[in-house]
């Protein structure tokens, strides 16, 4: 077989060794799990708890700080007076996504090569900070990977550029509101002890230290249904919004509502409109600043009910109760 005869067959062949030697070793689809897995973690020796600040930034300008108090996470950008409540579980969430690279698939280690991938000293980063202030990690992230769903990403001490799973920019570079906690108050249930409302009707609902619940409204107090309260109790814990707003125009008042807890705090909730459309503004001392949370009419219609729905409805008696004999007077059966 002579090679000017069988060149193009040859040449072929090449190609396609040289093809599968490529894709296989640069992997894009994570087909070598158990390489994966063997691979070194990028942050060596940090762990979730050890990680007490954050700073997302462009070059050197702060976008964002988070820190970290009880487990709860605030966040400030420079142009807000004072930390607003973060949602803490999305931060965590990020977190634990950063402390899962590896150092699996190096792209680069050439300084030549970072203002192609945009991971030099003047775009994104993110730094990881110590309860002590200490600098744990600072990650430069880049562009999206040649896999889905990836970035390019690098440490600030290393020039070696690495493809992670998650897209880390969309997750970080949003703006502030993104990750504000969206809950109108934080605490649970069990530790309501009264909840009043003031609207149109008013009324209030007070625990009994026999566990009971109580209706009172300005005619009377009587027994309360105890399954309805919970009901309630559970949309006042859950309530949740869907985005910030600054009170547009005049308030429209509607109503309010104060829930005293166990411990003797109060937290009120304010609720104004319907607005253009069609959905209301809350507000609580939880969700701090002068920011109002929009939340969909379906959720306040259920919050506000009338004071006769919580009313205790009377049971009616069962046939051992009346006293009248079971099946119609006749022997029970023996099947």
């Amino acid at each position: 077989m002579s090679f000017a005869k069988n060149k193009n067959t040859i040449l072929a062949a090449a190609c396609a060794v040289l093809f599968v030697i490529g894709f296989f070793s640069n992997d894009p689809f994570g087909l070598f799990e158990y390489s994966f897995k063997k691979a070194p973690l990028m942050l060596k020796n940090i762990n979730s708890n050890d990680i007490k600040k954050i700073e997302v930034k462009q070059g050197d300008m702060t976008r964002l700080v988070f820190e970290s108090a009880n487990e709860n996470w605030s966040v400030k950008a420079p142009e807000t007076p004072v930390p607003f409540n973060a949602d803490s579980k999305k931060i965590k969430d990020g977190i634990e996504e950063i402390l899962k690279i590896k150092k699996y698939h190096e792209v680069s280690s050439s300084k030549e090569k970072h203002a192609e991938y945009e991971v030099t000293a003047d775009k994104f980063h993110i730094v990881l900070f110590s309860s002590t202030g200490k600098i744990l990690a600072d990650l430069f992230v880049g562009k999206s990977g040649a896999a889905f769903g990836s970035s390019l990403v690098r440490l600030a001490s290393d020039d070696a550029v690495y493809t992670a799973k998650g897209n880390f920019k969309g997750q970080w570079n949003q703006n502030i509101d993104s990750f504000r906690d969206k809950k109108i108050v934080n605490f649970v249930k069990e530790n309501i002890v009264s909840v009043e409302f003031h609207g149109a009707k008013s009324y209030k609902m007070v625990k009994t230290p026999q566990n009971a619940w109580e209706l009172t409204t300005r005619k009377n107090t009587k027994p309360a249904d105890a399954s309805k309260v919970n009901s309630i109790l559970n949309m006042i814990v859950s309530l949740e919004g869907d985005s910030f707003h600054q009170m547009e125009g005049n308030k429209k008042p509607y109503a309010k509502m104060t829930i005293t807890l166990s411990s003797g705090t109060q937290e009120e909730i304010f609720i104004s409109g319907p607005m253009k459309n069609d959905e209301f503004f809350m507000k609580s001392l939880y969700m701090q600043g002068s920011d109002w949370m929009s939340v969909p009419k379906y959720r306040v219609d259920s919050l506000l009910r009338e004071a006769s729905y919580f009313e205790q409805t009377a049971k009616a008696p069962s046939v051992q109760d009346s006293g009248m004999p079971s099946n119609n007077g006749q022997a029970p059966s023996r099947r």
